[in-house]
């Protein structure tokens, strides 16, 4: 709670934003821009004690799964739909 969260949304190790953590250790930041596909994005956090977390990382997938149907017809007007 309280740590400050730096985070790097193009790779170049250099934090565009920063924030800070909630009570619950929540966080969150809007980029200035969409972010496009395959975008690499980092954040650390740090305590005031100057403590730093491993960086966390993830890689932005902006692309929609396709969805397969296949031909099904049903009477029932409040059918059950499952998938995986």
């Amino acid at each position: 709670a309280g740590s400050e969260v730096q985070v790097d949304v193009d790779g170049d190790g250099i934090y565009d934003y920063t924030t800070v953590a909630d009570g619950n250790g929540d966080w969150s930041i809007t980029p200035d821009a969409p972010l496009a596909d395959g975008t690499t994005v980092t954040a650390t956090a740090s305590d005031e004690t100057g403590n730093e977390s491993a960086p966390a990382t993830v890689v932005v997938d902006g692309v929609a799964p396709i969805v397969t149907v296949n031909d099904a017809t049903t009477n029932d007007a409040t059918p059950t739909l499952t998938g995986s």
